[in-house]
């Protein structure tokens, strides 16, 4: 009897021990899950053109598919196992005479790099910050970052490229309502080259190109701890033809470079070029171009044709692949010329056209938001056209498919303009 007593006195005090044990847990359960879900609900604010948290907490209601709301906030992951690299590459620089350029030259510097090179070739380097050539996104030969901060205390090409870095990075990670998401592995380079209107130099710089972009996707990979980086390469004019020549030197090295995107402004298609766009090396490939370019047709001096092409067309040996989409861009009533889809409207940039509706910004500033578009709504499409319209404060953005796939649509961003 007594050890019967003995066995439901244990058993009793054991249980009563389990309910409590069970409440503490659940309890601190709740609390800890409260302070985790303040701690990852937050609202972001701009601090010298860089975007930080602040302290206060940020909901918005969506209608889900049901229909009841239901409030989202902005998770900020610690840890991304994917970085994106992005790199803009100028076009070809004319020579036009400028005192003070030849001056420059004319005095050289015996410690500079280019000090053994051509009197031309240094010319022309010089001649990259002069004129209208410094209100594009520019710097010295080679890859080079580009830092997303102030604008202060910078030469007016250093102050153009973060301005269009800046800009690019705030509508890459913002939505259709302007609100803004933090992405911290975003990585934005210059690729500057000579510059010269010649088959053999785009080669040369594009092996540059492609050996300066493998080092750089190592280093990206080991200091930020990436499984993988996503490369992006936005071009303008020749500089479309230098990113091409990619696909003949993988061929020639065989490192299994990839470009995720390729997007090329105003790219004169040439045969000399055109077919490598077949080549795996680029993922998804994007022709920007405009009927009120000049420019991009005006090149038979590098090509073994009369002139050269604003699209890409089937040939007779193959298709265009479906990875590529033809952009043909507008501005209200009005066609870009070749300075405005990628430079800045300056004081000396004179074929800049004030009237322009997305002024004083390039289209190449909007790239985030046409293509978010374009690979959510019109992911087979293969020739468009894209009009951009200021409205206010806001942008409209109307897409037609050329080929009547797809239906005509309007987008209104609530964007401000940065």
């Amino acid at each position: 009897m007594f050890k019967l007593k003995k066995i439901f006195v244990i058993s009793f005090y054991f249980l009563l021990i389990s309910i409590v044990a069970l409440f503490s847990f659940s309890f601190f359960s709740k609390k800890n899950h409260k302070n985790n879900t303040n701690q990852d609900t937050v609202v972001l604010k701009k601090v010298k053109n860089s975007y930080v948290p602040s302290n206060k907490k940020f909901e918005e209601s969506s209608n889900t598919k049901t229909g009841h709301k239901k409030s989202s906030s902005i998770s900020l992951l610690n840890k991304q196992k994917e970085c994106k690299l992005f790199v803009f590459i100028h076009g070809t620089i004319l020579p036009y005479p400028s005192f003070s350029t030849l001056l420059k030259t004319l005095k050289g510097d015996k410690k500079s790099k280019l000090s053994k090179k051509s009197f031309h070739f240094k010319y022309l380097n010089n001649l990259r910050y002069k004129g209208i050539y410094k209100y594009q996104t520019i710097d010295d030969p080679g890859l080079l970052k580009i830092k997303l901060c102030s604008e202060k205390k910078c030469s007016v090409q250093k102050k153009s490229s973060k301005k269009i870095a800046n800009c690019y990075n705030y509508y890459l990670n913002s939505d259709f309502v302007g609100k803004k998401c933090l992405d911290n592995n975003c990585f934005y380079y210059n690729f500057g080259w000579p510059g010269h209107l010649n088959q053999k130099r785009r080669y040369c710089a594009a092996d540059d190109l492609y050996k300066s972009l493998l080092k750089e996707i190592k280093r990206i990979k080991k200091k930020n701890k990436c499984n993988n980086v996503n490369v992006t390469i936005l071009c303008h004019s020749h500089g479309g033809n230098v990113a091409l020549k990619l696909a003949d030197l993988e061929k020639k090295y065989k490192k299994n470079l990839k470009i995720k995107n390729l997007i090329m402004f105003g790219t004169p298609i040439q045969k000399e070029t055109s077919n490598l766009i077949h080549s795996d090396v680029f993922e998804k490939i994007y022709n920007v171009y405009s009927r009120g370019d000049p420019v991009q047709v005006m090149d038979f001096v590098s090509t073994k044709s009369f002139y050269s092409k604003r699209k890409f067309h089937n040939n007779k040996k193959q298709n265009l692949p479906s990875k590529l989409v033809q952009i043909e861009v507008r501005c209200g009533k009005l066609k870009p010329m070749h300075n405005e889809l990628w430079f800045l409207r300056g004081n000396w940039n004179l074929l800049y056209r004030r009237r322009l509706s997305i002024a004083p910004y390039p289209v190449l500033v909007f790239t985030p938001i046409f293509k978010k578009v374009i690979d959510k709504d019109y992911s087979e499409a293969v020739n468009l056209q894209l009009n951009i319209e200021k409205q206010k404060n806001k942008y409209k953005f109307s897409f037609k498919d050329l080929n009547d796939k797809y239906q005509s649509r309007k987008y209104l961003v609530n964007l401000p303009v940065t």
